[in-house]
């Protein structure tokens, strides 16, 4: 199974919550969450 997400490369608050959810999925481990395995930005 994959989860991906896709933002407008423009939006700089969308950049900053991105951030903040993969530094959130790097720390938090709960089986409804899909792992991290990598991103790009």
């Amino acid at each position: 199974m994959a989860a991906m997400k896709q933002q407008a490369p423009e939006s700089v608050q969308g950049r900053k919550e991105f951030l903040v959810e993969v530094l959130m999925l790097t720390v938090l481990s709960q089986p409804n969450f899909v792992s991290l395995v990598g991103f790009c930005a």
